[in-house]
């Protein structure tokens, strides 16, 4: 079985630290980025452009949520976060965390958050994304009857089995989401997860430190505040989303649109029957119409045959 480490670096914000245990390894270490001007004494730079030149970090999902597409010589891989260092070489991840205790994923779960809606909430008062996207997406995962049986994971080190079939069908599916909601992939992940009934492990460690690596490198990690694009409108900053937002306020917007689009979705029915009785009505009388006008017609051909001309043929119905 292949294996290697990897980690993908695009925009201006983050920096490729070298990883001093590439010197006892024997598998490849490959950073892909987007800058192709980048060099490493430690890893093997490949040049992928970004697949979303105004979006670095969903382009940096793209290399992250697909090694089956990126990494096809390989049947397995460690993604690492560009801050994270490892502190023992990549085998011994993969013979602790991986080897004997999933034929899939291994990982490690978040040491602060433990469910979408926490996600959700430090992602807004964070400022990492649009807190309309986060708050429509965790309402849709809650319609979609989202249980919270999987546990809120740590991206930033992802141990797979990526040839596997299952493994690739979870990474489609996960990246499909991170393109249609947040690109915060750990918002996602525990509902592609239960929807899917993807079988993975996610170990008790912190994911600050643990005995496999450290994070974050460099300890002042820069990174960029989500902002509006410029064909985006900027949204109205309420007090919940400039700080006074807390898990009861956003439970409580969250069951307001729930309740809002309930109410549009009986108007829209309500709206689609009423049209349809009123499309029938009018059928009707069209009908009943014409089959007078036939009937008129036939009476007065019967009076006088020679003057009228041929009789027009009856309505269907």
């Amino acid at each position: 079985m292949r294996r290697c480490v990897y980690t993908a670096l695009y925009g201006a914000h983050d920096q490729l630290p070298e990883q001093p245990v590439r010197a006892f390894s024997g598998l490849d270490f490959i950073a892909f980025v987007g800058d192709p001007a980048i060099r490493s004494e430690t890893w093997e730079i490949r040049h992928l452009p970004a697949l979303l030149p105004d979006d670095p970090v969903r382009s940096s999902r793209f290399p992250k949520l697909l090694p089956h597409r990126v990494l096809p010589e390989y049947d397995a891989s460690l993604y690492i976060d560009c801050t994270v260092r490892l502190a023992q070489p990549p085998e011994a991840l993969f013979a602790d965390l991986l080897d004997g205790h999933s034929t899939t994923m291994a990982c490690l779960r978040h040491h602060e958050r433990f469910n979408v809606l926490d996600e959700a909430l430090a992602v807004i008062e964070l400022g990492y994304d649009d807190p309309a996207v986060c708050l429509a997406q965790v309402a849709a995962y809650r319609r979609a009857g989202l249980t919270g049986g999987v546990p809120m994971i740590w991206g930033g080190m992802l141990l797979r089995n990526h040839a596997n079939p299952v493994v690739t069908a979870c990474m489609e599916r996960w990246f499909a989401h991170v393109l249609r909601y947040s690109r915060r992939d750990q918002l996602s992940f525990p509902y592609v997860a239960e929807e899917l009934g993807f079988p993975f492990v996610a170990h008790p460690y912190s994911s600050l430190a643990s005995p496999w690596h450290s994070w974050p490198h460099p300890r002042e990690r820069s990174r960029a505040a989500w902002t509006a694009m410029p064909s985006e409108p900027v949204p109205v900053r309420s007090g919940w989303v400039e700080g006074a937002l807390d898990g009861h306020s956003l439970r409580a917007l969250l069951d307001h649109m729930e309740q809002a689009e309930m109410r549009l979705a009986q108007a829209h029915a309500a709206l689609t029957t009423m049209r349809a009785s009123r499309i029938w009505r009018a059928t009707a009388g069209v009908r009943a119409v014409g089959n007078a006008v036939r009937r008129t017609r036939a009476r007065l051909r019967a009076a006088t045959p020679a003057t009228m001309p041929p009789a027009m043929p009856p309505l269907p119905g």
